[in-house]
């Protein structure tokens, strides 16, 4: 069982809760986002995870690149394994780019998640295929371009492109189509919107955003 630190809503520490009480109570707790972009000839692209259809939360739908909870006693930095256990890269937290700490709520039928999200960008060279992708965690992993998204959620396009792969059981297949508005976890309109502009002036080394 998982356990994690808790807040009240201002950031005060309150204590440690498990997952589960924390998710049943909306309890606030620390996460790690980190977005990947990487680019092409004049274009950028963000990658988003397709999550596994068993999750517990938002199956099959499109999320960030890496993301998961801090668990009770860890620090932010701590978040980076996210990045070696979901994609199969080793990143070190002075090469990401901090976009800021978001207050997010996410709420359903049998949960309340409440999170600080601490959020971060990632640039890179390699190529959506070089990506080793945890089965567990994730269905696949597509890439989009960064124009594209930005013009979906600001209203302007009905659909946009992804290009990548799913994977299954170490069986990989290409795909190509499209997606809409609601193939996507539905993170408030202004996180995704501040992550895509911040994408958009990343640079290859650290800065503030």
């Amino acid at each position: 069982m998982e356990f994690l630190d808790v807040y009240d809503e201002t950031g005060n520490y309150t204590g440690v809760a498990s997952r589960k009480e924390v998710h049943k109570e909306g309890l606030w707790h620390q996460t790690f986002h980190c977005w990947i972009v990487s680019q092409e000839a004049e274009k950028k692209y963000l990658l988003f995870q397709i999550r596994q259809k068993d999750k517990d939360l938002f199956p099959n739908l499109l999320d960030i690149s890496a993301a998961g909870h801090l668990l009770a006693g860890e620090s932010v930095v701590d978040g980076c394994r996210e990045l070696e256990e979901e994609m199969g890269i080793v990143v070190d937290y002075n090469e990401l780019n901090f976009v800021g700490i978001i207050n997010e709520k996410l709420e359903g039928d049998n949960f309340s998640d409440f999170e600080f999200c601490n959020v971060f960008l990632y640039k890179t060279k390699l190529e959506v295929n070089e990506f080793n992708i945890q089965e567990e965690e994730l269905a696949g992993l597509v890439k989009i371009e960064l124009t594209d998204i930005f013009n979906l959620f600001l209203g302007n396009l009905d659909e946009v492109a992804v290009d990548g792969f799913k994977q299954e059981a170490g069986e990989r297949t290409t795909i190509y189509n499209k997606v809409t508005r609601d193939d996507f976890v539905p993170h408030q309109l202004d996180y995704y919107l501040t992550v895509f502009r911040c994408a958009d002036k990343i640079k290859d080394k650290t800065s503030a955003l």
